[in-house]
């Protein structure tokens, strides 16, 4: 049995081949990479399924993240895991780039029962992503997207360690003595692996990508030539 890890939902591009059997990293390759994921992605996956000594035909199933993330590079991983999924025939495990990142910090940390963690990432517009978890790993509330102050007046005076890609950005909008950082750039292969692992023992599997916010567009300010003119 082997599980394919995929994530390009952040600032990097990941893959691993993941023995569920064992809960092992049979391989894995992390590259940190804002953009040209569509580029590398499918290279390393044969690269790191050569290390691990599997073929394409001795896959279980393909897990992946879902976001929240940077839209290119979350469509580009979704995109990647589900048509391998349906050309090999397998389930496509989605996970929540919230859950991967808390879990990350899990395997490398214990985790105080008198803290809170929040995971903060990156938008690159003015709001933030967040979502408030137990040290357990259960989540406190939503996930959401929004200003720096109504993440504050979800934490409130609750001692939080807040993870991921966005503090130093969140730190200079607000002001807290009862917040600590862990920066994080993207979640580990292994974090994905055993959360997609314990997805699919649940039989949740979905890879439906998770969307904060509406679609980010708007009209061209440039008069547009209509058939005629």
């Amino acid at each position: 049995m082997s599980l394919l890890i995929i994530d390009s939902a952040m600032n990097a591009c990941s893959v691993g081949v993941f023995d569920p059997m064992t809960d092992v990293m049979l391989a894995e390759c992390v590259l940190d990479m804002p953009r040209g994921q569509a580029e590398h992605l499918m290279p390393m996956v044969v690269e790191v399924l050569q290390e691990a000594g599997k073929e394409f035909a001795d896959l279980t199933a393909v897990a992946v993240t879902t976001g929240p993330g940077a839209f290119t590079g979350m469509r580009i991983g979704l995109s990647a895991a589900k048509s391998l999924a349906l050309a090999l025939d397998l389930p496509c495990i989605g996970v929540d780039t919230f859950q991967a990142i808390f879990r990350s910090y899990q395997i490398d940390h214990q985790c105080d029962e008198g803290m809170f963690y929040g995971v903060l990432l990156e938008t690159k517009r003015q709001d933030f992503y967040f979502q408030l978890f137990y040290a357990s790993g259960a989540p406190v509330g939503e996930r959401l997207a929004d200003m720096p102050e109504r993440v504050m007046d979800i934490i409130g005076d609750r001692h939080c360690v807040m993870i991921g890609d966005a503090f130093e950005r969140f730190q200079g909008q607000v002001q807290s003595k009862y917040i600590t950082e862990h920066y994080m750039s993207s979640p580990a292969p292994l974090a994905i692996a055993k959360t997609a692992k314990a997805l699919w023992e649940r039989k949740e599997v979905c890879s439906d990508p998770i969307y904060l916010r509406p679609p980010d567009v708007s009209l061209s300010k440039i008069k547009q030539r209509q058939i005629g003119d």
